[in-house]
């Protein structure tokens, strides 16, 4: 059992990269709550409303936008990470309020993975399965389950974070969009939303 825990941990097959193009809506009001927080109240609240109007000038979208990707460029893999998915996740472009994250699967434990969603009998299953094509020397059988496998979670993922991001970024006062694209159809996407942007 232990080999084919072994041969699901890293994928041999390499699940193609997708990206996240994220457009921050509006960040007004995390900026506002930021000055609040660090700024007091002074005389009826003057020294407040005026650094809030300051801080409202100065910090547009796009420099939120900017913090948003490096933030995300750190936080999204350790999320997944206590799942079994090792990501990689890099900012490739950002302007104005858009932001580009190309995401590569780097490593998937399958059973940790399967573990978690479909409990542990499934997972034990699929560890027996995978250790049978191994025992027989199917190792057709075996590149397909890991191609599955790779395929299945990066679906998932792109739909989840794609979900996921806005949700959270709404908990942090910052309305955005996101929208999860495959490598083949990034480029039109992106082409379109550069172009909408003018």
């Amino acid at each position: 059992m232990a080999a084919a825990m072994d041969a699901c941990t890293e994928p041999e097959i390499a699940p193609q990269p997708f990206y996240l193009n994220l457009v921050v809506v509006d960040s007004s009001a995390a900026v506002e709550s930021k000055v609040e927080e660090k700024v007091g109240k002074g005389m009826f609240g003057l020294k407040q409303k005026a650094a809030v109007a300051m801080a409202k000038a100065v910090v547009s979208d796009e420099k939120v936008a900017g913090k948003l990707g490096e933030k995300l460029s750190e936080v999204v893999p350790s999320a997944v990470h206590e799942m079994g998915i090792e990501l990689n996740v890099e900012q490739k472009f950002q302007k104005g309020p858009l932001v580009v994250l190309r995401v590569q699967v780097t490593s998937i434990d399958a059973i940790s993975l399967l573990t978690s969603v479909k409990g542990e009998e499934f997972a034990s299953t699929f560890a027996t399965m995978v250790q049978c094509f191994e025992t027989l020397g199917i190792e057709q059988g075996l590149s397909t389950v890991k191609e599955q496998v790779n395929t299945k979670v990066t679906e998932a993922l792109m739909e989840k974070l794609s979900e996921i991001l806005p949700q959270k970024l709404a908990d942090n006062q910052i309305e955005a969009t996101c929208v999860a694209m495959s490598s083949q159809d990034q480029a039109e996407y992106f082409y379109e939303q550069v172009n909408a942007m003018g």
